[in-house]
């Protein structure tokens, strides 16, 4: 099993905006690359301001894989958590809608594995035999620290009984949005210390985590395998955008890699024979009524 890490994509209402035109150049290189046994974990920050013509681009960029897993199931699963900007207008203004919004958009993307809705923001998959635990640390329960993040007690306690519930799976892999400890000013959850405790108490396997859009890893932290923080995937290095890979074994976390793939350029930058890259900003040929709707769903499922 891969596990495809995407962070921060921050699309935007302008279908023409680059951040757009990067997400689908990883959509497209998805489509054509990644396998069955794949899951794609998205931490936060998938638009810029959580407005409806955003989520709407969105979905329509991602409409490929939809439709895909739709039909023949031979697209990897998709999970996301929400980030600060998929709630607030500059990730800062909190917008009650904006979750509604979010949760919408959710439903959509996650035809294959979608876990209900909970009070604690709290989602669990197991995918062959692995648990996928996502956290909301957008919650507005805290709205005077909201682009710091922040996970209530109500969420921890919640998390505990999950962690537990797991704990026989060969790998746990929890996904967030914001940072479990300090990274800078305002660069770190309230209450991360307690997640923290716990996720060392039950010696998670794999954290994922976006926010600063700076790319980083952790090894063995305190017993966590790896901990992995994700730069803006929609950001190039140069002249190719980052995410990584990671690969799970029978007994978990076996290694992960940078995969670079060529950011969206303007025609007028590309060469004449570069095919390879040509269109990858076009919209995707599909329809909102390809996408159809969706499975029903329970708190726990699980995909073979």
């Amino acid at each position: 099993m891969r596990i495809v890490h995407l962070s921060d994509l921050h699309v935007t209402a302008d279908p023409s905006h680059p951040n757009n035109r990067n997400t689908a150049a990883l959509v497209k290189h998805l489509w054509l690359n990644v396998s069955k046994d794949t899951v794609i974990v998205m931490t936060g920050d998938l638009t810029d301001n959580g407005f409806q013509e955003e989520y709407d681009n969105l979905l329509w960029l991602f409409r490929l894989l939809i439709v895909e897993q739709q039909q023949n199931h031979m697209i990897p699963p998709i999970l996301a958590a929400p980030g600060n900007h998929d709630y607030a207008l500059f990730g800062n203004f909190f917008d009650v809608d904006a979750v509604g919004r979010f949760r919408k958009a959710y439903n959509e993307l996650v035809l294959n594995i979608t876990p209900i809705e909970n009070p604690w923001g709290v989602r669990c998959s197991i995918v062959s035999g692995c648990a996928f635990i996502g956290i909301d640390t957008a919650d507005p329960e805290d709205e005077e620290w909201f682009a710091d993040g922040y996970i209530s007690p109500k969420q921890l306690d919640y998390l505990n009984t999950v962690l537990k519930a797991c704990s026989e799976q060969r790998c746990v892999v929890v996904y967030f949005h914001h940072h479990p400890f300090f990274r800078g000013l305002g660069q770190e959850l309230i209450n991360a210390d307690k997640l923290m405790q716990l996720l060392i108490e039950h010696q998670v396997d794999i954290v994922l985590f976006g926010h600063k859009h700076r790319s980083e890893a952790w090894f063995n932290y305190e017993g966590i395998k790896v901990m992995l923080a994700s730069g803006r995937v929609t950001e190039p290095k140069g002249d190719a955008l980052q995410f990584r890979e990671i690969e799970i074994g029978k007994n978990g976390y076996v290694g992960h890699t940078v995969v670079e793939i060529p950011a969206y350029r303007p025609l007028e930058w590309r060469k004449a024979d570069d095919g390879a890259v040509a269109q990858l900003g076009a919209r995707l040929p599909c329809t909102q009524e390809d996408a159809g709707s969706n499975p029903a769903s329970s708190n726990f499922v699980t995909i073979d």
